[in-house]
C-alpha cells in the first residue's frame, strides 16, 4: 500500500492523499536444468479510475528450454555449440500514471464555481457582479489502465566454449492510451465518383 501527501498542493483535489495498493506474486519451476517456467502476476488498485476499472490484473509467463543440456547433445557437438537455450515470455503491464496531476480523478467532473470569465453584472446601475460557473472537465468513467502487452522471444548461443551470442526479438503493443480531445474538421475532402455521384 502507498500513501503520498503533497504539501502546498494548491487545489483541494491535489491536497488529498494519493493512494495505491496491490499484490504481486511469482511462481517458478525448473526440471533437471533443462526445462524452466515462470508465472508472475500483479493485482493493482488505483484511486484514479471509477470502481468498475479501479483494479487491474496483469499476468505474465515465461518458458525456456536448455537444449544443450539434453542427453542427445553429444560431446562432439558440445565442442562446437557449447550452449543452446531458447526462451519466450509474454505478459501484461498496467499503468495508471496517465494524464496531468489536475486530471487526477477522471470519473469526477471538475467544476469552477467562481469563474470570473462567466460573471454577470446586474442592477439599476449595474453595480453588482456575480461570478459564474464553468466546467473545466466532464466526468469520464470509462478511462482505465493503460495496458502494455509485451512479447519476447530469444536464443542464447555459445560457441567453442569461448563466444556467447544472445539474440532477442521484442514486441510491445499498448492499448487504452489516454489522449486529449482534439478538434475534427466538419468537412473532410474525399474522392467522388462522377458517374454515380457517390462518395468513397
Amino acid at each position: 500500500m502507498r500513501n503520498y501527501l503533497a504539501a502546498n498542493a494548491g487545489t483541494l483535489a491535489l491536497s488529498l492523499p494519493s493512494r495505491n495498493m496491490g499484490v504481486s506474486g511469482r511462481f517458478t519451476y525448473s526440471y533437471d536444468s533443462r526445462y524452466f517456467s515462470e508465472f508472475n502476476f500483479g493485482y493493482n488498485g488505483s484511486e484514479r479510475f471509477a470502481k468498475k476499472y479501479r483494479f487491474g490484473f496483469f499476468p505474465s509467463a515465461g518458458m525456456a528450454w536448455f537444449v544443450s543440456n539434453e542427453p542427445f547433445w553429444t560431446e562432439e557437438l558440445n565442442k562446437i555449440v557449447s550452449k543452446l537455450k531458447v526462451k519466450a515470455t509474454y505478459g501484461l503491464v498496467g499503468n495508471d500514471a496517465i494524464g496531468s496531476e489536475i486530471d487526477r480523478f477522471f470519473y469526477l467532473s471538475d467544476v469552477n464555481m467562481n469563474a470570473t470569465n462567466k460573471s454577470y453584472t446586474f442592477g439599476d446601475r449595474f453595480g453588482y457582479t456575480v461570478n459564474g460557473i464553468a466546467i473545466r472537465r466532464y466526468e469520464n468513467q470509462d478511462i482505465t489502465w493503460e495496458t502494455s502487452k509485451k512479447l519476447n522471444i530469444g536464443v542464447e548461443l555459445g560457441l567453442f566454449n569461448d563466444l556467447e551470442i544472445v539474440l532477442d526479438l521484442y514486441k510491445e503493443h499498448r492499448t487504452d492510451i489516454l489522449m486529449d480531445r482534439a478538434g475534427i474538421a466538419s468537412l473532410t475532402p474525399g474522392k467522388y465518383r462522377r458517374s454515380s455521384g457517390r462518395r468513397d
